[in-house]
């Protein structure tokens, strides 16, 4: 007797992030959960822009968040999917405005928001790079380097230890601490001395161990200087998951060398993440120097790809 084949469930996750809005499309075998990502789109709508000085999501910010997310719908139906989930994170959760505001995109756009916390955002990359690189070092660092935040998460052996949830987003950085063009050597001084301050207390009375310890990073910047290393280098090294301190530190140096129109050329960066990658570099090298780590594993997925795990496994349910 034949069985009628049981037809993939597709979801949609939207990710509304300080910096960029996001979608993914995905299909999720029924008999065995496994994901199969069939479209991704996004698009730099910047909701967190001002939050950094003003404190509030202005209606600019939000008015092309909506107009995105209303674009992306459009795709959403276009694959007849089943379910639709939407999550926020740093700007939304801080903004003084931050209901009024999520509740503006729901009441026009007819998607329901679950603005997330630092913990689970830091919970979900995590679960991100486990999937995307396997089993990780007994000791290990995750990152999460947002537009508003970074999400900190230690683990031993699997255990979770500590989760922390950062001012450091690549975003916010920028805003606070950077308005010359080329960057001032003076401001970005000033703008690594808070990141070490932040990020230097994380990892006293730690003693990392060779072979033992790793530091895996995620979000929009880290994948934009991964990017930029590979375009920068020729060697089949650049093909694994993984960048060394020595080339990070050369893409910061020949960031802060050009003005952002020129910095928008380089190769691998995306010319709408130029005026915020230097911010980003900062916050990853602090952190390798921090761990005392000369090389950080890349995980290409994140928050967004955690979260779809999470609620495949849990029967699309937060």
């Amino acid at each position: 007797m034949n069985h009628p084949s049981i037809r993939p469930v597709a979801v949609a996750v939207f990710d509304i992030g300080t910096n960029t809005t996001k979608l993914v499309i995905a299909e999720v075998e029924s008999s065995t959960g496994a994901i199969t990502e069939n479209k991704f789109l996004k698009e730099t709508t910047r909701i967190g822009e001002g939050l950094a000085t003003n404190g509030e999501i202005s209606a600019s910010a939000l008015l092309r968040t909506v107009n995105a997310i209303e674009r992306f719908l459009q795709v959403v139906h276009q694959y007849d999917c089943e379910h639709v989930f939407a999550f926020s994170t740093h700007a939304l959760r801080s903004a003084a405005n931050g209901k009024e505001a999520a509740s503006r995109i729901e009441t026009e756009t007819g998607i329901d928001i679950r603005n997330l916390s630092g913990e689970e955002e830091a919970r979900f990359a995590y679960s991100s790079a486990r999937a995307h690189l396997g089993p990780l070092e007994p000791e290990s660092f995750l990152i999460d380097v947002g537009g508003g935040s970074t999400e900190f998460l230690h683990a031993c052996r699997d255990q979770v230890l500590e989760i922390r949830s950062l001012p450091l987003g690549a975003l916010s950085l920028t805003e606070r601490f950077l308005e010359s063009d080329p960057i001032d050597n003076k401001e970005y001084a000033r703008l690594r001395t808070h990141v070490s301050a932040v990020v230097t207390p994380l990892f006293e009375g730690l003693i990392p161990q060779a072979g033992r310890t790793g530091l895996v990073a995620s979000g929009g910047s880290v994948v934009t200087i991964k990017k930029m290393s590979n375009r920068s280098q020729t060697h089949t090294a650049v093909t694994t998951p993984k960048i060394r301190i020595g080339d990070i530190r050369r893409l910061q140096a020949q960031c802060l060398a050009l003005p952002l129109e020129k910095r928008k050329r380089l190769p691998g960066i995306e010319p709408d993440r130029a005026d915020i990658i230097p911010a980003g570099l900062a916050v990853v090298i602090a952190f390798m120097e921090a761990a005392h780590k000369k090389v950080l594993k890349i995980n290409p997925g994140g928050v967004r790809d955690g979260a779809l795990i999470h609620l495949v496994q849990n029967n699309f349910r937060w």
